[in-house]
């Protein structure tokens, strides 16, 4: 009997190497502070992030989670705006890519997040909103994640997914549905990783 429960629990245990994510929560820890943009460049590191969904089951949406990396970008691209130089205040002084690990039926929507070209990142930090998706573009779609507490080990908030001027429409009630939306963590990685 011993023997049984044992190979059962091996068999449900997820195999060497695979990593779940961490668990995450909507509420800051002690040790991390209201996040503000001077901030942003303390920001640049590798970590693995999670979207946990509160809005949008009921449509096919779910949680997702993947591997976040954000530099610190030179002068030249964090003031370079689609209409010429940014004003200040609205620099983009850290950019990035995530990649997302398990993409859904939809791998274009993840695929745009995952550039690691450094004049069209696939994450950008906009003010108080890392931008995930499309930038500087007029039906840009992507997640919008607003940082709220920054820490040693990571950062967190809630995010919002930005269908561009689409909206989804409930086939039943034809009604508007609400954009899925949740919050999120950002778990700072070790260097090594």
């Amino acid at each position: 009997m011993r023997r049984l429960a044992l190979l059962v629990l091996l068999a449900m245990a997820p195999p060497l190497g695979a990593q779940r994510p961490a668990a995450c929560t909507a509420d800051a820890t002690p040790a991390e502070v209201p996040f503000d943009i001077s901030r942003g460049p303390e920001l640049a590191g590798q970590y693995e992030l999670s979207l946990v969904l509160i809005d949008g089951a009921e449509w096919g949406a779910t949680d997702h989670h993947g591997r976040l990396e954000l530099w610190v970008q030179d002068s030249s691209r964090s003031h370079r705006g689609i209409f010429g130089r940014l004003p200040p205040g609205r620099e983009r002084l850290v950019a990035g890519r995530f990649v997302v690990a398990r993409s859904d039926s939809n791998n274009s929507w993840w695929r745009r997040m995952a550039s690691a070209d450094l004049d069209h990142p696939g994450v950008m930090l906009q003010g108080r909103v890392l931008r995930l998706g499309d930038q500087d573009v007029l039906d840009g779609v992507g997640e919008n994640l607003t940082i709220t507490h920054v820490g040693p080990a990571g950062f967190r908030g809630w995010w919002r997914q930005d269908n561009g001027i689409a909206m989804m429409i409930d086939s039943v009630t034809r009604q508007r549905v609400p954009d899925p939306a949740g919050y999120f963590c950002a778990v700072r990685l070790p260097e090594s990783q």
